[in-house]
């Protein structure tokens, strides 16, 4: 089943790790609550990863020429900045800060 997911390139894992995230925060938050993390914090990490995933995945558009060299980023993977794509990863940065930050401050609190 695993294999299905083609989880040949790092970015492509932050999304499905993202998507696992944000999915588990919401249908079982009361649940998740009870952790040691709440299901805010858990959400915006998620969506975070989920952000800065995609917009690496668009970063990475599959090259023709098969540059980039054969290792765990996959050949071909080199990056060619897109402005969706530095706005998604801005947005991801921003969430998963947002979530480390919600996840500190309920340890205050």
């Amino acid at each position: 089943m695993l294999e299905k997911l083609n989880l040949e390139r790092w970015y492509r894992v932050l999304v499905y790790l993202g998507a696992i995230f944000f999915f588990v925060s919401v249908v079982f938050s009361e649940a998740v609550n009870k952790g040691p993390i709440s299901a805010v914090a858990l959400m915006l990490l998620g969506a975070g990863l989920f952000c800065l995933g995609l917009g690496e995945w668009i970063n990475h558009p599959p090259s023709r020429e098969g540059r980039g060299s054969p290792s765990f980023f996959g050949p071909g993977s080199v990056r060619v900045p897109h402005p969706g794509g530095l706005l998604l990863d801005l947005a991801g940065v921003l969430l998963f800060m947002a979530g480390l930050g919600w996840r500190w401050l309920d340890q205050l609190l």
